[in-house]
């Protein structure tokens, strides 16, 4: 996150960024980057990865969620 304040990208990328984090703390960090990414950096894209669900993101104007299928039951 650092470099994004020197760097100009249209995609900015974030690898299980959760992975270790409580749901509480997770939430809070899921909604920080919501608003950082629709307020300050409007004009870019952003994909964050993560391995867990993220239903407690909910529906939100400008957030797409894209689910990959299941490959084990």
């Amino acid at each position: 996150m650092a470099l994004w304040e020197i760097m100009e990208a249209p995609f900015r990328c974030m690898d299980e960024f959760d992975v270790f984090m409580d749901m509480i703390n997770r939430r809070v960090i899921m909604d920080l980057l919501v608003k950082l990414a629709t307020e300050q950096y409007s004009h870019n894209q952003f994909i964050f990865f993560t391995p867990q669900g993220i239903k407690e993101l909910g529906e939100r104007e400008h957030v797409q969620v894209f689910e990959m299928p299941k490959v084990r039951d």
